[in-house]
């Protein structure tokens, strides 16, 4: 591996209490972002407006034709979009993980992890405790067959670098790879990349490059999982699979962004054209109502980074065990 630059630094974080808890201070504006290869959908709640604003960050257009750092590039699409995330005490939930699993997001350049990892080699820390809260929510409440947590794998270092080196990887994705993990990528063939659906996780370079350039804006971002969190607050006991037809999954998705737009008595307008925004929109309503009514969970480890995960008071109320054992 080669050497890169450090992770950069989380921004201002919000106060958070011995619970484990994530506080957002009442005036600061709040985002939930969906992360796709190409493009960051924003949904943007901020005290005071009556509607959830949306943004579509075009990264591959913005580092086209561009000389510079990438990263800073995107920062001031982000901020140009939505300057309103300027705002002290801004709080991101992104739906992507930070950095690669096999890296150690605290040490400087591409470390390998260390201590922090050696109980659970497989995977990554934060999957494990999710995993626990879940299973302890499950455990307290009625049944509910809805409940359930899929994840999909962070890949290690080398997908990435094997993703940024195929001569057929878009080119904002190989910069992206080349700011945040370490100069250019070696050339390799088409041979060695990854194909088909295996791409699909390369998308998470894109939410790596959310990250820094949210925090170098001054946003406190954390990770998090708009499937989870449907789950968690829905009132219905299935959840339609994407799988299973775009218009069927956004049509029960939207019901239940506009439930808890309807609990805040924010609107949603046309902004729900599709997944991405109503994903994002989930995020960003559910947190705003968590930190109203219920708690939003903060899940762990410095060589990973941090998860907000959204609950209601109902269900924050079963947690508190599996919080301790994660710290």
């Amino acid at each position: 591996m080669t050497t890169a630059p450090a992770a950069s630094p989380a921004a201002d974080a919000p106060a958070s209490d011995a619970g484990g808890r994530l506080l957002i201070a009442p005036d600061a504006p709040i985002v939930g972002v969906d992360v796709g290869e190409n493009t960051l959908f924003l949904a943007i709640l901020a005290p005071g407006d009556a509607q959830v604003r949306f943004h579509a960050i075009d990264v591959a257009g913005a580092l086209a034709n561009s000389a510079g750092d990438p990263l800073a590039r995107l920062a001031d699409a982000i901020v140009a979009a939505a300057p309103i995330l300027r705002r002290p005490g801004a709080v991101a939930l992104i739906d992507s993980p930070r950095w690669p699993r096999d890296l150690d997001l605290s040490a400087a350049g591409l470390a390998p992890k260390g201590d922090c990892h050696r109980d659970h080699p497989p995977g990554r820390l934060i999957d494990a405790r999710l995993h626990r809260i879940v299973r302890a929510i499950r455990a307290g409440s009625r049944p509910r067959p809805v409940l359930g947590l899929w994840m999909f794998p962070t890949p290690p270092f080398d997908y990435f670098a094997r993703c940024a080196a195929a001569p057929r990887c878009p080119p904002h994705l190989a910069r992206l790879f080349g700011a945040l993990l370490g100069g250019q990528p070696t050339a390799r063939s088409d041979a060695s990349a990854p194909t088909g659906g295996q791409t699909f996780t390369r998308f998470m370079l894109t939410g790596f490059a959310a990250f820094r350039a949210l925090e170098a804006a001054g946003v406190a971002s954390f990770e998090s999982y708009p499937d989870l969190v449907y789950r968690l607050w829905t009132r219905a006991t299935t959840l339609i699979a994407k799988r299973r037809g775009k218009s069927h999954a956004l049509a029960a998705r939207s019901m239940i962004v506009r439930a808890i737009a309807g609990e805040l008595r924010v609107a949603i307008g046309a902004g729900l054209a599709g997944l991405d925004q109503a994903d994002a929109a989930m995020l960003a309503l559910s947190a705003a109502a968590a930190a109203r009514d219920g708690a939003i969970a903060l899940i762990g480890a410095p060589c990973e980074g941090r998860f907000a995960l959204p609950l209601r008071s109902s269900d924050a109320a079963h947690v508190a065990f599996a919080l301790a054992l994660a710290d």
